[in-house]
């Protein structure tokens, strides 16, 4: 949001929504995952513009930073196809490969 760039949140873990209230176990790993999560504009007419990289590109660091690395990849990968001639996406995508171990599929490319 500090860049511009709306940002929501889709989902609410059960025993947070107020039908459940008072209803619902804990949930450790929805709450988990609520405290992590985001989403990003994407329409069909979502025009190519650089703060949308940027948001791609910054929470892929985040994802990184966070220890998650194949989903740092992922968002990695949904930048390069979204932006396929932005070289600052292609370097950031060659880097995130660099630090992981194992196979990867090189599905940006």
């Amino acid at each position: 949001k500090r860049r511009g760039i709306a940002t929501g949140l889709h989902y609410t873990p059960l025993p947070l929504h107020p039908l459940f209230a008072g209803h619902s176990e804990p949930i450790p790993t929805a709450l988990d995952v609520y405290d992590h999560m985001c989403t990003l504009p994407l329409h069909a007419a979502l025009t190519v513009n650089p703060r949308a990289l940027q948001a791609r590109l910054s929470l892929a660091r985040l994802y990184r930073e966070a220890g998650e690395k194949q989903r740092g990849l992922e968002e990695l990968q949904v930048a390069v196809r979204l932006h396929p001639g932005s070289p600052e996406a292609l370097d950031e995508y060659e880097r995130a490969l660099a630090t992981l171990e194992g196979p990867v599929t090189r599905q940006g490319r």
